[in-house]
């Protein structure tokens, strides 16, 4: 029995250093050592949780390519390359980066099939996101936050998880920040659509948290965009009732008052501002009800 067991062992260890092994040649940039390493995992353990995001991995990082522009800048800096050459220097700066159409598709093949299979991996599910919008695919993108809200959402999900398999901590609050952080990416990235996009999520969050001002805020600032100044301001309105201490909130009523040319109820906000305790707010809006009322 004791011999049994020595014999099985390191069978069962070689299985567990899988992960490792790969994380080792995908740093080291070893393709070939990859390659290897996956199939032999997959031959031992086609189902093994962290197969998966590996898998997706090495697509994606088969596909990559970066090209470096040349700059005469010498303001540019960052994490550049130099060579000086002739007494002028030659800087090698971060360029355009691209993905391979057919890697990346691989690569979200495999993580498709770990979503399939552990729809509770939520590693899977934003790393699928960040690499859509890496693409600019945002509109697929934001069917997958469509898709993981559904799924955290559904009264019998089983627990969240993230690397290893371990219990993702603090759930509720990882999911609702994660969820945020979307909608400001999405803000940030001007792409074509963003604005419907982020509706789109910010309503959902609304139906389940309809005591949080956040997502009415999110969708004001949407229509307000679009200069939709009354669908705008129903919006920030609703996120006002919910909490009057926003003063973000309070500035962007009171300006698209004043937009529309309603100065009763712009001075009405204005006046609230001028007891913050933000030096910057407070002298702002009473500068502009000195000149308002002017």
């Amino acid at each position: 029995m004791v011999l049994l067991l020595l014999l099985v062992l390191p069978v069962q260890a070689s299985a567990q250093n899988y992960k490792s092994d790969f994380a080792e040649a995908y740093h080291a940039d070893d393709e070939a050592k990859q390659q290897d390493i996956l199939e032999n995992w997959e031959t031992a353990r086609p189902n093994d949780p962290e197969l998966f995001p590996a898998r997706c991995n090495y697509h994606i990082l088969k596909g990559k390519t970066e090209a470096f522009h040349l700059s005469l800048d010498p303001s540019v800096q960052d994490t550049s390359f130099e060579i000086e050459a002739d007494d002028i220097e030659q800087i090698f700066s971060p360029g355009s980066i691209t993905y391979d159409r057919q890697e990346s598709e691989a690569a979200l093949k495999w993580i498709d099939k770990g979503i399939a299979i552990y729809p509770m991996r939520f590693d899977y599910r934003f790393g699928k996101i960040h690499f859509l919008s890496l693409l600019d695919r945002y509109a697929d993108a934001t069917q997958e936050i469509m898709d993981a809200m559904d799924f955290y959402y559904s009264p019998e999900r089983a627990p969240l998880r993230w690397t290893n398999h371990d219990l993702l901590p603090n759930q509720e609050a990882t999911f609702r920040k994660a969820m945020q952080d979307y909608v400001y990416k999405w803000f940030e990235s001007g792409h074509e659509g963003a604005n419907a996009q982020i509706r789109q999520i910010s309503e959902r969050l609304s139906e389940q948290y309809p005591k949080d001002p956040v997502p009415f805020a999110n969708i004001g600032s949407t229509y307000y965009a679009e200069e939709d100044y009354d669908k705008a301001l129903e919006s920030f309105l609703r996120a006002h009732r919910l909490d009057k201490r926003d003063e973000g909130t309070l500035a962007n009523i009171a300006y698209i008052y004043k937009l529309k040319g309603e100065t009763k109820e712009a001075l009405k906000y204005y006046k609230k501002l001028t007891k913050s305790e933000n030096e910057a707010m407070r002298e702002g809006a009473k500068e502009t009800i000195r000149l308002m009322e002017q």
